[in-house]
């Protein structure tokens, strides 16, 4: 049930976050990318260890960003 919570909150905050930092605009190819090289990040799931998000496909999408702000 946590985790479920985490998932939808994270969700939520993606959705109303203005970002301050970083307004570059990265391809699906080049969040991957970050993401990989990232520590929070599960290679055996492909999950960010953060959010729990299954990044190939969280990386696809435009409004959703990186809860590190790297993307």
């Amino acid at each position: 049930m946590f985790k479920f919570l985490k998932i939808i909150f994270f969700g939520i905050k993606d959705i109303i976050r203005i970002k301050k930092r970083n307004n570059k605009k990265y391809t699906a190819k080049e969040r991957i990318e970050i993401c990989e090289f990232c520590n929070h990040f599960k290679p055996k799931t492909r999950q960010c260890g953060i959010c729990w998000c299954f990044m190939d496909i969280k990386t696809k999408i435009k409004n959703k960003s990186c809860p590190e702000d790297k993307w």
